[in-house]
């Protein structure tokens, strides 16, 4: 099974293109509100990519930073500090199946550092992934671009696909130190990642959870909190610090002592301002937490209404603060996303919606409305197609087409998680679409 990719018959179309992905050259922000250099203003419903949860110039983390700066400014000649101190013992508190905290700057370290400590902890070094953990060399084959050549061979793509990790683990037995996956919460059944992590531990392998994108969004403690059995190491980096540059990795029992062994050096560990952040974004983000996951559930169940009324091939899938959209085609989502931001409505471009702390009631109807509109407008023009009342005509294959490329899963992965989560959620919409 040399060259797993292919086995698995993975494929990707994104592209890395900056103008496509955001074509608005930005001048500043303040909660969810951003605006271009020719003075336009928009309504970012992304979270800055998920790193500011809390939205732009938060008043409460600028007055603490400006405290900060002022009594102590903001670096000091060694990595060790006491905002340093505070946040690992709260992230511990947080995070009680851990025992130590390295802190990294992002999340592409902190999943390279925890692959690392799995390594020296195990003292193997073959590594099995799933989903994406960053830019790093390690994770070349997850973006299946044929002009990137350097990559780890012992790091293998699985999908997701419990199968395919089992016949790996099997394969590599003998020197397998980890088990890397990022969990893709609003689509991927809980028991579906625990499953994946029992097989981790029925090998004797390191089974890490990067939880880059959902451990602050999902709630205190992430989803490690939540599962049974529980990951060794836990990646954390989106919304620890509201977009100042910080990650960490928690260390469990199995991998505690390899950091001394890890040789993580950081110089930029001595600016203590990340740190300052961090400890106030933790106490913001616990009184926030619920709104955020009622104003994504608005937003998604008021998009899946607008898409069954009118028939329009896309649907909303959420949990938690996350969201996705899906389209029955690149033609129709680029027109969406186009159409979206030229009413000054920010959902980015690559199927990921993270509404922060400071969208309102008010933004999520405007983006409801302007959703309608584009609906509307392709009813009757050959974008739309019908939707059967179990949406598997239209949705149920471009949600397949839409995981293999966003998350690399198998088809078998894919059809799973429509059947088992993501089903239950879009067909009531279009049945509701249909009575009308």
């Amino acid at each position: 099974m040399e060259g797993t990719r292919e086995a698995l018959d993975i494929t990707c179309t994104r592209t890395r293109d900056a103008d496509r992905k955001n074509p608005l050259l930005l001048e500043r922000g303040r909660g969810a509100t951003f605006v271009d250099v020719q003075g336009r203003s928009y309504v970012d419903f992304t979270s800055c990519t998920g790193a500011a949860p809390l939205g732009m110039g938060h008043p409460r983390i600028v007055e603490a930073v400006t405290r900060h700066l002022t009594a102590g400014g903001g670096v000091l000649p060694g990595t060790m500090s006491r905002v340093r101190v505070d946040l690992a013992r709260r992230l511990l508190d947080l995070f009680p199946q851990s025992e130590r905290v390295a802190f990294m700057r992002t999340g592409s370290c902190a999943t390279t550092a925890a692959v690392r400590l799995a390594r020296v902890a195990t003292g193997k070094d073959v590594v099995l992934t799933s989903g994406y953990h960053g830019w790093h060399d390690w994770q070349l084959q997850y973006q299946g671009d044929t002009r990137q050549r350097a990559s780890d061979p012992r790091v293998h793509h699985f999908g997701y696909d419990a199968d395919h990790l089992l016949a790996l683990c099997r394969r590599f037995a003998d020197d397998l130190a980890a088990v890397i996956s990022s969990p893709e919460h609003d689509v991927m059944p809980t028991e579906h990642l625990e499953q994946l992590i029992a097989i981790t531990h029925d090998f004797g392998a390191v089974a890490v959870l990067d939880e880059v994108m959902t451990g602050f969004r999902v709630g205190p403690g992430g989803l490690t909190a939540r599962l049974d059995p529980t990951p060794d190491v836990t990646v954390l980096s989106k919304g620890l610090a509201n977009g100042s540059a910080l990650s960490a990795v928690l260390l469990g029992p199995r991998v505690a002592d390899a950091h001394e062994a890890g040789d993580l050096g950081n110089t930029y560990l001595r600016e203590t301002t990340p740190f300052v952040v961090a400890l106030e974004t933790m106490d913001l983000l616990i009184e926030e937490t619920e709104r955020l996951h009622r104003t994504t559930a608005t937003l998604g169940s008021g998009l899946n209404d607008v898409f069954a009324t009118a028939g329009y091939p896309a649907c909303a899938v959420w949990d938690d603060g996350i969201l996705h959209l899906v389209f029955a085609g690149d033609d129709l989502a680029d027109d969406f996303y186009r159409t979206m931001l030229g009413r000054g409505l920010f959902l980015g471009t690559g199927g990921t919606v993270l509404p922060g702390a400071g969208v309102t009631e008010e933004h999520v109807d405007l983006a409801v409305r302007a959703a309608r509109g584009i609906a509307e407008r392709a009813a009757g023009t050959g974008l739309t197609t019908p939707v059967d009342a179990r949406g598997d005509s239209s949705l149920r294959r471009p949600f397949a087409d839409f995981c293999t490329d966003s998350f690399h899963t198998t088809p078998a992965v894919a059809d799973l998680w429509w059947t088992t989560k993501v089903a239950a959620q879009v067909t009531p919409a279009h049945e509701k679409g249909e009575a009308r």
